[in-house]
């Protein structure tokens, strides 16, 4: 994917630790009903980084909108 072009200047490490927390996010909240919607939370974080990318938005808020409500 073109857009992880900001990923070449991280680390292994810091790499690894990414896309840990991103397949946790995905296998374990992923599942959930989103905020009392018909869709999942993985399903919504898909959108919502779908939407800005289709949108020709920058990575740095491609990866903004797949994580707006991991505090939740």
């Amino acid at each position: 994917m073109a857009h992880l072009n900001l990923m070449k200047n991280i680390n292994l490490k810091d790499k690894k630790e990414f896309f840990r927390m991103i397949n946790y996010l995905f296998s374990q909240k992923g599942k959930e009903q989103y905020a009392g919607e018909e869709i999942t939370v993985s399903d919504h974080m898909l959108q919502s980084a779908t939407h800005a990318v289709n949108n020709g938005l920058s990575d740095e808020i491609i990866i903004a909108s797949l994580f707006h409500d991991v505090s939740h």
